[in-house]
């Protein structure tokens, strides 16, 4: 079975509205440890412990294998990782997308197409994202400094959260870092 097809993927988005939806939540964030719409927590699990977690349970959440007392079969077990997985892929593609967005529309007048106008900044530099960390970057999107202006609602911008952790992956990805790296 070809875990990547449509098919098999939209056979995972069934099962999971009909048995997760329930605990989960429809966008996957009603239990703070677990948060499945995060592809930054679901890169940090193998397809195998995903699995183990939705056949036998894990804490408050019950097994849901048939061989273990519940009511789905392996195929659907695998089929709602794979939906997870797509779904989570997804929501990061749309969010650095939109990151790509603010970036052109704010930043590339000032920071280039390369990142690196602003003598001292390189925002597509791994390295110096990393050194910098993602605090200094939120604060400097958020509150601006010395020649950038503050991009925070409550500084007078447009950006909220959403905006702001858009244009951090955004700069991230272009990096080559992952969600969570810096």
């Amino acid at each position: 079975q070809d875990i990547h097809s449509e098919y098999f993927v939209q056979s995972g988005r069934t099962v999971y509205e009909t048995w997760c939806i329930v605990c989960h939540g429809s966008n996957g964030d009603r239990v703070p440890i677990a948060p499945l719409n995060s592809k930054a927590f679901l890169d940090s699990l193998p397809d195998s412990s995903l699995v183990q977690i939705v056949s036998s349970g894990l804490r408050h959440m019950p097994a849901m294998a048939a061989v273990q007392g519940g009511r789905l079969t392996d195929y659907q077990v695998t089929a709602v990782v794979a939906y997870l997985r797509h779904r989570a892929a997804s929501i990061s593609a749309r969010r650095i997308s939109r990151g790509q967005d603010l970036y052109v529309d704010n930043c590339l007048c000032c920071h280039g197409g390369s990142g690196d106008a602003v003598p001292g900044i390189a925002l597509t530099s791994a390295r110096y994202l990393q050194r910098a960390g993602d605090g200094r970057f939120i604060s400097a999107i958020y509150d601006g400094g010395s020649e950038m202006p503050a991009y925070g609602k409550e500084r007078g911008g447009d950006f909220g959260v959403l905006e702001v952790a858009a244009l951090l992956g955004y700069l991230k990805s272009r990096a080559g870092l992952g969600a969570t790296t810096a």
